[in-house]
């Protein structure tokens, strides 16, 4: 069985979240959410 294509998910999850009246966030609003420390800011 075939992994289905990352866009079905997320099609699957906007769905999701739209049924919960939930806000679904922009690509640019996505990507600023995680405030990653950044690979300097670790101790590996």
């Amino acid at each position: 069985m075939a992994a289905p294509q990352h866009n079905v998910i997320v099609e699957r999850i906007v769905s999701v979240l739209k049924s919960l009246n939930l806000e679904v966030a922009t690509p640019d609003e996505a990507r600023a959410m995680p405030q990653l420390k950044g690979r300097q800011a670790v101790a590996f």
